[in-house]
């Protein structure tokens, strides 16, 4: 795992590197992931006009396809209790 927040920016970006445990312990998984590491560098960065949207963002717990799809970061439906909440 490596991270980076560039100068004045309050972003982060962080690299997560894995591989299976096989593959980790006898194929250098673990040396190509630490240089990986080792290597992430932000050069530049630059402001958007792109505003935040809740369903290409893990952080609001929300994901986008069929209805069937689920995340793990799609909590429970409360939604449905806000009407008695009323009363």
């Amino acid at each position: 795992v490596s991270a980076v927040q560039p100068a004045g920016s309050t972003d982060a970006l962080l690299l997560v590197a894995g591989a299976s445990a096989a593959r980790w312990k006898k194929s250098g998984a673990e040396a190509d992931a630490r240089a990986a590491a080792q290597s992430l560098r932000v050069v530049g960065t630059r402001k958007t006009a792109l505003a935040p949207e809740a369903p290409s963002d893990y952080r609001f717990g929300k994901t986008t396809g069929p209805s069937s799809m689920k995340s793990r970061n799609d909590g429970p439906d409360y939604s449905k209790y806000a009407a008695d909440d009323a009363d």
